[in-house]
């Protein structure tokens, strides 16, 4: 995935790692003026190998946040919904996945 410069890199994370259920309206805005739709693709990633996954308690609020992102937020929807296929792929292909609790749990965050 082609990757925002560094700086951006490091906001959108802030921005993530900031994000609440009394902010996710404003945050939603901050991301539309940082983030240029071409990194959807390294964002959907990042979200889903970062946070989606290891987050379960977290998933109402990211639904939250994408819903405010509107039609900006359509092909970064897309890109999530990629990553999530890619990553169950490879968490199924897994020689970890019978013996591994963490990589089954995983799945379950993944919706499997």
């Amino acid at each position: 995935f082609d990757a925002p410069t560094d700086t951006v890199l490091d906001r959108v994370q802030v921005l993530v790692n900031n994000l609440a259920q009394s902010n996710v309206e404003q945050k939603a805005q901050d991301l539309k003026e940082m983030l240029d739709p071409k990194y959807f693709g390294w964002l959907g990633h990042f979200l889903v190998v970062k946070r989606i996954s290891t987050q379960a308690n977290f998933h109402s609020l990211y639904l939250s946040f994408l819903d405010n992102l509107g039609d900006y937020g359509k092909g970064l929807m897309e890109a999530i919904i990629n990553s999530v296929y890619r990553n169950i792929g490879k968490l199924l292909r897994s020689s970890k996945i019978t013996t591994s609790s963490s990589e089954r749990g995983y799945l379950k965050n993944l919706g499997i």
